[in-house]
């Protein structure tokens, strides 16, 4: 298991054990939508996990290439330079109004708003 896989399989498990409140999903079998921001490497990765189910939801995997492109999304993955960026990140994309789980690489990262 490569860097990138064993980081794909710790988001995996995080979303195993998170719960969203009420009313974050569409309906019932909405998909747990997942965003990876940077690294396509790490995105590669997670591609594995595309479809699983958690919680009786599928797992939608999403690259996005600019921040416009953020919708949604109930994970957040902000990888290499991205993970820099995350209080960028916080304020200007509303992330503090939305329940959704944010994960990054760098040290600072929870200083800086992520959770």
């Amino acid at each position: 298991m490569d860097e990138y896989e064993a980081k794909a399989l710790l988001v995996y498990n995080f979303v195993k054990y998170t719960s969203w409140p009420e009313g974050s999903f569409e309906n019932e079998t909405s998909p747990i939508q997942i965003a990876v921001v940077g690294n396509s490497n790490f995105f590669d990765s997670f591609k594995n996990y595309q479809g699983k189910k958690v919680k009786g939801r599928a797992l939608k995997i999403v690259m996005l290439k600019m921040m416009t492109d953020f919708d949604g999304e109930h994970v957040l993955y902000l990888s290499g330079k991205w993970t820099a960026s995350t209080k960028f990140f916080i304020e200007n994309v509303g992330l503090k109004e939305r329940p959704i789980l944010t994960v990054g690489e760098s040290e600072d990262f929870v200083i800086n708003g992520g959770i």
